[in-house]
């Protein structure tokens, strides 16, 4: 029962550390500072997270990863979705 709640904080923070960037890559609508290779890496390990949760039946690891992996997948979004606005500043910026 402790080793639960003690799971639980754990996965909690750790699930709320993409948050500030999640908001900041928003607000910007700039993603430059994101990397393909740690999105992806990110996402993967989410999901076999969630898969090892499941057959371990932990609430903690399925909760805090499903968080993380909703977070991670719409930072890759975001990359996509502004990776137009980056090259266009950086395009528009050395011309000057």
């Amino acid at each position: 029962m402790w080793f639960d709640i003690l799971g639980f904080v754990g996965t909690g923070l750790l699930g709320v550390t993409l948050v500030p960037q999640v908001i900041k890559t928003y607000q910007l609508k700039s993603a430059s500072e994101l990397s393909y290779v740690y999105l992806t890496l990110q996402t993967v390990s989410n999901i076999i997270f969630i898969v090892y949760g499941y057959f371990i039946n932990r609430l903690p690891i399925l909760l805090c990863n499903g968080f993380v992996l909703l977070c991670s997948v719409s930072l890759l979004v975001a990359k996509m979705k502004y990776s137009h606005n980056d090259n266009y500043e950086r395009l528009h910026n050395s011309s000057v």
